[in-house]
């Protein structure tokens, strides 16, 4: 990222960083939030967690951008994308470790009213 923004300046170099870049961008996405989410939440309402999850995530990136914009006016795109993406990458990283004191209560927790459920419709039959 740091040379994408501060060096790359041909259309090789810029696509080649943007490409290498794609594959570890939207980690905390797919490798954190959206497990966490399957393995806490009902599966009923998985789908309108994941969505409420997006929205929140969405609508915060919408103000980020907004803010940055005028950053970006008076200190330069290059800078402020760096900054943009290092701080919130650093962030992440000091969040995402924060999940794991609730998330296993919560795993635990659906595991067992899972049980309860599979246990009622072995009865059933």
């Amino acid at each position: 990222m740091w040379y994408l923004f501060t060096y790359a300046k041909d259309t090789t170099s810029i696509l080649v960083c943007s490409i290498i870049s794609g594959f570890f961008l939207d980690w905390t996405r797919r490798g954190a939030m959206q497990p966490m989410v399957q393995n806490a939440v009902r599966p009923e309402l998985r789908a309108t967690a994941m969505a409420l999850t997006e929205f929140v995530n969405g609508a915060f990136a919408s103000v980020v951008i907004i803010l940055f914009g005028n950053f970006a006016d008076q200190f330069g795109l290059s800078r402020t994308l760096l900054i943009l993406t290092s701080g919130f990458w650093a962030i992440a990283f000091c969040v995402t470790p924060l999940y794991y004191l609730v998330y296993p209560k919560d795993a635990e927790r659906l595991r067992a009213q899972m049980q309860e459920r599979r246990e009622i419709i072995a009865e059933n039959m």
